[in-house]
């Protein structure tokens, strides 16, 4: 199922055998919205670290391949 908002520029008369398609309710998008909300903060914040970790892998490598100065 794909959920669209009832937007003029959807098409939402298009049928397929796999996928169903509907609009969502008149004045519910703040909602839905506030609950993307969640979502993508919670993807955002995996990202992040796993981005943070793989920084530190790289900079750890580097400093393991230079030689020390005295």
């Amino acid at each position: 199922m794909l959920l669209l908002e009832n937007a003029s520029g959807h098409l939402m008369e298009m049928e397929t055998d796999h996928v169903s398609i509907e609009g969502i309710p008149a004045n519910t998008t703040a909602w839905y919205q506030l609950c993307d909300k969640g979502t993508i903060n919670c993807i955002k914040s995996i990202y992040r670290r796993e981005m943070t970790g793989r920084v530190l892998v790289c900079a750890d490598e580097q400093d393991a391949e230079s030689p020390m100065e005295a």
